[in-house]
């Protein structure tokens, strides 16, 4: 009888060891190319009402009043204000590069708005999916988008009470200058 009494308890000792572990392992294969902005060598787009990054990686901090900002190639930082945002993001240019992707600090949704577009082709609800994570022991709520030939993701800073019925899809980003 004693015997198998050990044996019970070493199996529960190793499914709760294994369960540990897992619990620990990142739900995703790629993390936020950064957790803050203080060592980011990035290309600064001055804080507008509206402001369109460039192909290669930015730093776009949003208006205290609110921006509408669509963060274009490469991996970008961009921070939310104290007003209603409107953060823009095509599958095109949404990529994970090197198991890294892009990042909004400061996402609000109560009142920031996420919308994700390609121009390509519609993106269905059903091509979503939100994952509450950690990163370096931060936590961190990625959206991550199942296109047509790769997947894309952002990396919401912080716990981030969303769903995706609260991300608006297929709304195109209108370029200033058209």
């Amino acid at each position: 009888m004693k015997k198998f009494i050990r044996i019970g308890i070493i199996a529960v000792a190793l499914i709760v060891t294994f369960l540990y572990v897992e619990a620990q392992k990142s739900k995703v294969a790629y993390a936020p190319f950064a957790l803050n902005t203080d060592t980011l060598k990035l290309n600064i787009i001055e804080p507008a009402a509206i402001m369109e990054g460039t192909p290669e990686g930015d730093l776009m901090i949003a208006e205290a009043r609110g921006s509408k900002i669509f963060a274009k190639g490469g991996l970008n930082y961009v921070m939310g204000g104290a007003g209603n945002d409107e953060f823009y993001y095509s599958l095109c240019s949404t990529k994970i590069i090197d198991d890294k992707v892009n990042v909004i600090e400061g996402f609000d949704p109560k009142h920031d708005k996420l919308k994700i577009f390609c121009a390509h082709h519609e993106i269905l609800p059903t091509a979503l999916r939100v994952v509450h994570d950690k990163a370096q022991g931060k936590p961190v709520t990625y959206v991550e988008i199942q296109g047509n030939h790769s997947v894309s993701a952002i990396a919401l800073l912080g716990n981030i009470d969303i769903k995706v019925s609260d991300i608006v899809l297929n709304e195109r980003w209108v370029s200033s200058t058209n």
